[in-house]
């Protein structure tokens, strides 16, 4: 069984280790494909965003050349073209402008070699891919005409500020063009490697090819891993650490229950209740204790709280209360008034299974159980008031058992499930005996506890007397019935055997 609790666990490990490997890769792919499309879609808003500004100017520069063109013959002259230039297409880089009527060339207008030299300082030529050239055309009246050279490099260099990759390629194109209308956004294929986009100038005959290598969509992604693999590693610790590790511990702690009932690694202890005024033993609790192979004798705290959430928690009852009719019925040969406690989690009270467990252990005759005493461990909420609660009770109570409220006082054990079931006990917990300097002749909580347990006709028994100061405040409150280190630590069974001898001799 061992075996295969550490083969279960190896496969947890592996199997969770391959869902969190799985789930990186799946996420990265998609980050990727997010990275890719954000990438491209803000490289396409900024050149539709400049592509409308260019648009916009060049239906100014059309107009421009069109008064141009509508001007007499007379007037090209370079100092009215430059000054049409200056004025209205100054937010073009303009090569040349050409007047003419029909086929004939009026008069070609070029800016000073310093003044076009400026103007050509600030733009992306290296980027565009060979500083293609640009013309518009317009026809004014009197078959003439106006024609302007423009360079496409300057036109795009706002895109290429606005978008600060100095990889990423522009080309100017007009429709003109061989093969610009072909291109489309890859925005629709998201995973061919690369994308060129191709956009329009609304009414413009004229476009961009603005192409993103897939090399530096990959650089942006591989940005942003760490970080994922980061959140990653985190989620996946916190999960290992945090519910992964109850499951585990849950599988592990069932696979070792029953090995240990198989075993014989379980056993009992008995601590005795005794009454205060004549020293008498009353009964013993029997407490459940873990020989583990491994890890020695434990602590009841760090197995007894997984059991009674675990599946085997009915197995391990089962097997305390054959265990415990067993010594009890030697206990009585030698006293035949002890009664026996044996602690049950509130949810058992929900199964029908704890009254065939108690009938097994201590047979179906009538008051089989009037030596029984059922405690019950609040360390969770239990629905004293359904049905199944109620039924459970009866039965127990048919056979003569007696109910116990464990640790009363704090967890969940309180007066309410006074109202619910009948209760003969209620086992006070030992924080209420410690003694606080400076709070002599106020009111004490353990007399507040007495007192509304005579109200409700239950018998209280005081838990972790220690001292003779707390056995006399015991007295002065009125109980009676007490556990504690004062009278008893717990003993196995063949030491309170030799132990209820010894008394009889005595006597």
């Amino acid at each position: 069984m061992k075996d295969r609790v550490e083969r279960a666990n190896a496969t947890l490990v592996a199997a969770y280790i391959a869902i969190i490997c799985a789930f990186f890769i799946g996420f990265s792919m998609l980050s990727y494909a997010e990275t890719r499309s954000s990438t491209v879609y803000e490289v396409r808003r900024h050149a539709e965003g400049m592509m409308k500004w260019l648009s916009r100017n060049l239906a100014v520069s059309r107009e421009a050349l069109r008064l141009m063109a509508d001007r007499p013959a007379q007037t090209c002259e370079p100092e009215y073209v430059g000054g049409v230039v200056d004025t209205l297409l100054r937010s073009l880089t303009v090569d040349q402008i050409q007047l003419g009527q029909g086929s004939q060339t009026l008069c070609t207008w070029q800016p000073s070699p310093e003044k076009l030299k400026g103007a050509l300082a600030h733009c992306a030529t290296t980027q565009t891919g060979g500083g293609d050239k640009m013309s518009l055309f317009v026809r004014g009246q009197g078959n003439r005409w106006a024609q302007a050279k423009l360079d496409a490099s300057c036109l795009v260099t706002p895109l290429l500020l606005s978008l600060e990759a100095t990889n990423v390629s522009v080309r100017f194109v007009q429709d003109a063009d061989e093969g610009a209308g072909s291109f489309i956004s890859d925005l629709t294929a998201p995973w061919l490697p690369g994308s060129s986009l191709y956009i329009t100038a609304g009414e413009e005959p004229v476009g961009l090819i603005v192409t993103v290598p897939e090399w530096l969509i990959f650089k942006t992604w591989l940005q942003q891993l760490p970080l994922f693999a980061a959140l990653f590693i985190a989620f996946g610790t916190i999960g290992w650490y945090g519910p992964l590790a109850i499951f585990r511990r849950r599988i592990s702690i069932d696979g070792q229950v029953v090995s240990a009932i198989r075993r014989g690694d379980f056993y009992l202890v008995y601590l005795p209740t005794v009454d205060i005024e004549t020293g008498e033993w009353t009964g013993v609790e029997a407490l459940l204790r873990w020989r583990h192979p491994t890890h020695g004798i434990l602590q009841p705290a760090s197995f007894i709280p997984w059991i009674e959430r675990s599946p085997q928690i009915f197995e391990t009852t089962r097997w305390v209360m054959q265990r415990a009719a067993i010594d009890i019925a030697r206990f009585n040969k030698e006293r035949s008034v002890l009664d026996i406690s044996i602690n049950v989690p509130p949810n058992q009270l929900s199964d029908p299974r704890l009254v065939s467990i108690a009938d097994e252990a201590f047979g179906a005759a009538p008051q089989a159980l009037n030596r029984v005493i059922i405690e019950l461990t609040e360390r969770e909420m239990g629905d004293y008031a359904s049905e199944v609660v109620q039924d459970v009770v009866r039965k127990l109570k048919e056979r003569g058992a007696q109910l116990a409220l464990d640790d009363f006082g704090v967890g969940f054990s309180n007066f309410a499930c006074l109202h619910a079931i009948a209760i003969d006990y209620i086992k006070v917990d030992k924080s209420f005996l410690q003694e606080t300097r400076g709070r002599e002749g106020e009111p004490s909580a353990m007399g507040s506890i007495v007192h509304l347990a005579q109200e409700f006709g239950v018998t209280v028994i005081a838990e972790g007397v220690e001292t003779d100061r707390q056995l006399d405040r015991l007295r002065k409150y009125g109980v009676r019935i007490a556990q504690g280190f004062l009278f008893s630590r717990p003993m196995d069974a063949d030491s309170i055997l030799t132990t209820l001898r010894a008394r009889n001799q005595a006597a």
